[in-house]
């Protein structure tokens, strides 16, 4: 009886093992997957702030807007532009210039 009990045991405690091994194998998996995203939006973000990167957080420069009003462009123009790249690749460039103190979008004039 002692013996066949023992016996139980070893099967109960070996299949325990295999299942711990296995739940660690696919914690592993998960763990490296995990460190493999972290990566690459490490590259990722490397690249946008690399090659494109146009943070600017002053600029005396006039800038324009096709829909504002040219009283608002005469009181800002000298304002400073909050300056920010939000859409990035290899072959355009999205900006986002927006004035301080009243939080309206502009736009670069390049005429």
């Amino acid at each position: 009886m002692e013996k066949a009990y023992a016996e139980r045991v070893r099967e109960l405690t070996r299949r325990e093992m295999e299942l711990a091994q296995s739940e660690f194998a696919r914690a592993r998996h998960m763990w490296e997957r995990a460190r493999e995203e972290v990566e690459k939006a490490e590259i990722m973000k490397e690249k946008a702030t690399t090659n494109n990167t146009t943070s600017i957080t002053t600029a005396t420069t006039s800038f324009s807007n096709s829909s504002s009003s040219s009283s608002h462009n005469n009181r800002h123009h000298h304002q400073i532009l909050d300056m920010m790249n939000i859409n990035s690749s290899s072959s355009s460039t999205c900006m986002e210039i927006t004035c301080q103190s009243c939080r309206q979008r502009f736009r670069p004039n390049y005429n």
